[in-house]
């Protein structure tokens, strides 16, 4: 870790981590910002305090679950939740929630912007980011996965993966420790337009992924594990060249896997392995056949 040990460990302080002062008063002053470009309020100088609250009424509607908005602040015994009331005012908070914001409006070019389908979150994420980076060391072992953000509105990015728990939503490439699970560094899948490092550009997508989220972490030794849609024969020797290793599962029709592992026929508990230099890759068949490759062992 790369910061102090608490002595009163609380979830609260690791929060104030990543959403401190300079998070928080950012968002403060776009939503201040956009406040008085909306001519719909002026602007206050409570918007600090008050994005706390705002922040803290949200998260806390994730873990008390009710039908409508207004339902918190309710004053009815069978309903009511008065610590809503005494954080802040049900008018409070939805003027908040009509002007909360992320960006500067004016200063935003289509042009210039280096993802202009994320403008309206860029700023923060880009902080949130960097602070990813900068208060945690991850271990040698590190994954790559996809999370879905829930998301019912209309977006013309939004997935639909039948196998996640959101199913419909905003899909993150997420590059994590394997231990924690402490994401280090993520990637909005935006379609098309997508952002990946420019120095990758002339690669295949699912390599860009991978080199991309690495690209801090390169040549310090750390193994990624990785699933098959991102594991290649050609990966794993750009990784050995990087000094970094890897393993995961692998498509058997992968470029770079010899004929020979790509066409034999196996019997139950039978294996088949070939080695280039580091990289190994193997097929075994128990109940299904698996197809694998290592390049963490010597």
């Amino acid at each position: 870790m790369n910061f102090e040990e608490f002595s009163d460990v609380v979830p609260l302080k690791f929060f104030e981590l990543f959403f401190d002062d300079d998070v928080i008063g950012f968002i403060a002053n776009e939503t201040n910002r956009y406040a008085s470009q909306s001519f719909r309020d002026k602007p206050s100088g409570e918007w600090f305090r008050n994005s706390c609250f705002f922040l803290a009424l949200v998260m806390l509607q994730s873990i008390i679950r009710k039908p409508d908005l207004e339902f918190y602040w309710s004053t009815r015994p069978i309903l009511a939740t008065p610590f809503f009331e005494q954080i802040m005012s049900y008018r409070r908070f939805v003027k908040i929630r009509q002007h909360l914001h992320f960006c500067d409006n004016e200063e935003y070019d289509p042009e210039t912007h280096p993802n202009s389908k994320l403008n309206k979150i860029w700023p923060v994420y880009q902080k949130l980011e960097e602070k990813f980076k900068k208060l945690y060391t991850p271990e040698r072992d590190i994954t790559i996965d996809e999370s879905l953000l829930l998301y019912k509105g209309r977006l013309g990015w939004r997935q639909f993966i039948p196998q996640k728990r959101a199913r419909f939503g905003i899909k993150t490439i997420v590059l994590s420790e394997s231990r924690s699970g402490y994401v280090w560094s993520t990637i909005i899948y935006t379609g098309k337009g997508t952002l990946f490092d420019d120095e990758f550009k002339d690669k295949p997508m699912s390599s860009q992924v991978v080199m991309t989220l690495m690209k801090t972490l390169l040549d310090k030794g750390y193994c990624l594990i990785t699933n098959n849609f991102y594991t290649s024969p050609e990966l794993a020797e750009w990784l050995i060249s990087r000094s970094s290793d890897t393993y995961g599962t692998l498509r058997r029709t992968r470029r770079g896997i010899p004929k020979e592992l790509e066409t034999k026929k196996l019997k139950r508990g039978e294996v088949a392995a070939f080695r280039k230099r580091k990289v190994m890759v193997l097929r075994w068949k128990d109940k299904n056949e698996v197809t694998f490759i290592d390049c963490s062992h010597e």
